[in-house]
């Protein structure tokens, strides 16, 4: 079956319901569109570019700047995780200031103390968004993510219920609980067997794959090694990260989102001036009751396609109809 972009079928599926037409510039691929009504018509894109018309180009830049993103936040006193980016390659340094190079890295990572949370600064997806618990892991990490990224974010590690919040104009249209993804024991294939089959449904989707050494590092805090075989039905969270693309579930989905959620939510997008987001937000609270909430950064091109995985494209259809109607 031909992969199509979710963004595509949506804006496709949009233009239909309202009698527009819809053209696909990209051979069919759906990374590039055209949407006419009468003499008007509009270009748009689903690849990582600013997809919704309706954003600012400037916005959506300076959200995917994950350290931008928290100093803008955190001018205006919104809770954020401690981090600081990091350039770990040597490609533009006559272009920056000291202080933000690979050496310094380490020192800041001493200071925030292991285990430590890395992540490109313009990453997405999960992609080589990892916890590191030592400066050897440290140094490993940069060698690999260096071959892809320029700079990378090290933030304090911290643990809690992650939210998705999607924000639209003034409301926020729906929320869910982010998981991170997991393997499931057979009682005969060790940890390293099961990672290895895990690992290969990542490949060509731009996604890092788990780094054993980092999970082997992991998996001591247990007692366990790679070599472990789990017991038939018991699941291991493989990484940090809950991203859909890169295995993640959700749960708790809901169109009315918790007011804490929404209030912190419509505030990033209103710093940001984005009238479409998702915002990524941690509820560190003991008693998980919202009463301690950081965010952990906002995506200014958010493709909805977690209503695939629960079947609410009507959502992502509706927000596109009222766009499209604007827009044209």
């Amino acid at each position: 079956m031909k992969y199509i972009p979710e963004q595509a079928r949506f804006v496709k599926l949009a233009s239909e319901k309202i009698g527009y037409k819809y053209e696909d510039l990209d051979e069919g691929n759906g990374y590039l569109i055209k949407v006419t009504n009468a003499s008007k018509s509009i270009f748009l894109s689903s690849g990582a570019v600013c997809s919704y018309p309706i954003n600012r180009a400037t916005s959506v830049g300076l959200a995917s700047d994950k350290s931008h993103t928290s100093r803008i936040l955190e001018s205006l006193g919104y809770p954020c995780i401690p981090g600081k980016h990091f350039f770990i390659t040597s490609d533009r340094i006559k272009l920056r200031n000291t202080g933000h190079e690979d050496s310094d890295s380490f020192y800041y990572a001493d200071k925030l103390g292991y285990p430590v949370f890395c992540k490109p600064n313009r990453g997405s997806r999960g992609d080589f968004a990892e916890r590191i618990n030592s400066p050897s892991d440290l140094q490993q990490y940069i060698d690999r993510a260096k071959k892809k990224y320029e700079a990378i974010i090290i933030q304090k590690f911290i643990t809690g219920n992650e939210y998705r919040v999607f924000c639209f104009d003034d409301n926020t249209l729906f929320s869910y609980r982010k998981n991170p993804s997991f393997i499931l024991g057979d009682g005969i294939h060790s940890i390293k067997e099961l990672i290895t089959v895990y690992n290969n449904t990542l490949k060509g989707a731009g996604i890092s794959s788990v780094n054993e050494r980092t999970l082997a590092n992991n998996l001591a805090e247990s007692g366990r090694s790679l070599s472990s075989i789990l017991t038939v039905g018991e699941p291991l969270n493989v990484q940090f990260r809950a991203n859909l693309s890169a295995g993640g579930w959700i749960e708790d989905f809901t169109i009315h989102p918790r007011r804490e959620l929404s209030d912190l939510a419509l505030k990033c997008a209103k710093a940001l001036q984005l009238r479409v987001c998702g915002v990524d937000i941690m509820d560190r609270s003991k008693n998980c009751d919202l009463s301690d909430l950081v965010v952990i950064e906002v995506n200014g091109n958010p493709f909805m396609s977690s209503l695939v995985e629960i079947s609410r494209t009507d959502i992502a259809i509706e927000v596109w109809v009222k766009i499209l109607k604007e827009v044209l």
